[in-house]
């Protein structure tokens, strides 16, 4: 994953990353539980790089 060079395109990123936990919660009752905890943690991993990496923008 290459980092956005701009705010708007961080904010783009982060909502992707957030529409993609929601979608993941929302079936959490199908499949491995253990999986998708996996899968929301690294997400929310994502979530946090995006965010520092946006302060260093202008």
């Amino acid at each position: 994953m290459g980092m956005p060079s701009t705010k708007a395109e961080c904010e783009r990123e982060i909502a992707n990353k957030k529409a993609e936990i929601a979608r993941i919660q929302a079936g959490i009752h199908l499949g491995d539980k253990g999986m998708k905890k996996t899968q929301i943690a690294g997400l929310k991993g994502d979530i946090a790089r995006l965010q520092a990496h946006k302060k260093t923008l202008k």
